[in-house]
């Protein structure tokens, strides 16, 4: 009788056993998270290639205007076109829009008590998003991805890392009103040559496919005007290790350049819209 027993105590040892062995776990992705470690960074910088790359993987914090929630979703990586909201933002009102900004459906319901031009304040983590050539092109590689976002208070100015350093005009450096360089029977007289120069400041343009090549990474290109409500001039370029003052600029702020002045020849097409004269700057610092 012992004998049969024993399968019988076999089994309920089995059975012991296996509630008592943790049962694995299949992992869920989650949406990366800033963490105490964020930067404060402007939010031009995260949206200019040649600077975006020093913060891509990083967590932190930026503020910019609020324009819409887009429900196209097919233009974002896969992971993030289910449970997500589009967020279409923008460095001041009145520039191009940025909507490669993606918030967690339970976080998002603040961006639906926002006005448009609304000032938000953002916790996220830099991405570079690969999605064809064709996405590429319109809206860049960077994306973010938000895990907070609150209205921001328009008073408060943003900090700024950048640190203004005034030029060393030398003797080899003409003074030239700003208006002769982007005046075509003038300019001619000064390709090749190095100027200081001041406009108007009013924007850092992503689009670099319309810059010579060797200009397309590792620069950031710069709209200026001779004066608040004239054309804007953008066939301005400045090295990245340079630029850092322009992400402390207001929309109309003057800025004073040294630049070498070149011919660019980007085609009938190009040309036509821009014009031959490029200005290749090396210092650039808010003027008085």
């Amino acid at each position: 009788m012992a004998l049969k027993r024993v399968p019988i105590v076999l089994s309920c040892i089995g059975a012991l056993l296996l509630c008592a062995t943790p049962q694995k776990t299949i992992a869920t992705e989650s949406p990366p998270s800033a963490t105490d470690s964020h930067e404060e960074v402007v939010f031009a910088k995260l949206i200019t290639p040649a600077m975006a790359s020093n913060y891509i993987g990083k967590s932190v914090v930026t503020e910019a205007f609020f324009l819409s929630t887009p429900t196209q979703m097919d233009l974002l990586p896969k992971k993030y076109q289910k449970g997500y909201v589009r967020l279409m933002v923008t460095v001041q009102v009145g520039n191009m829009p940025f909507q490669q900004v993606v918030v967690p459906a339970d976080k998002a319901d603040v961006l639906f008590t926002l006005k448009q031009s609304d000032k938000i304040k953002m916790k996220a983590v830099v991405e570079e998003w690969n999605l064809g050539e064709a996405v590429t092109a319109t809206f860049g590689k960077i994306g973010l991805v938000v895990s907070e976002v609150t209205k921001a208070d328009c008073d408060t100015p943003q900090k700024t890392i950048a640190k203004e350093s005034p030029p060393s005009a030398t003797d080899s450096h003409e003074e030239v009103v700003f208006a002769k360089l982007i005046t075509p029977a003038m300019a001619s007289n000064y390709i090749g040559k190095s100027v200081v120069t001041e406009a108007f400041f009013l924007s850092t343009p992503t689009q670099m496919d319309l810059l010579p090549k060797k200009y397309q990474k590792g620069y950031v290109r710069l709209m200026v005007t001779v004066q608040v409500g004239n054309m804007p001039f953008q066939q301005v370029v400045v090295p990245a290790d340079k630029a850092d003052v322009l992400f402390t600029l207001k929309q109309s702020d003057k800025i004073k350049m040294k630049a070498v002045v070149e011919e660019w020849n980007l085609g009938e097409a190009v040309t036509a819209t821009f014009g031959k004269i490029g200005l290749v700057v090396s210092e650039v610092t808010k003027a008085e």
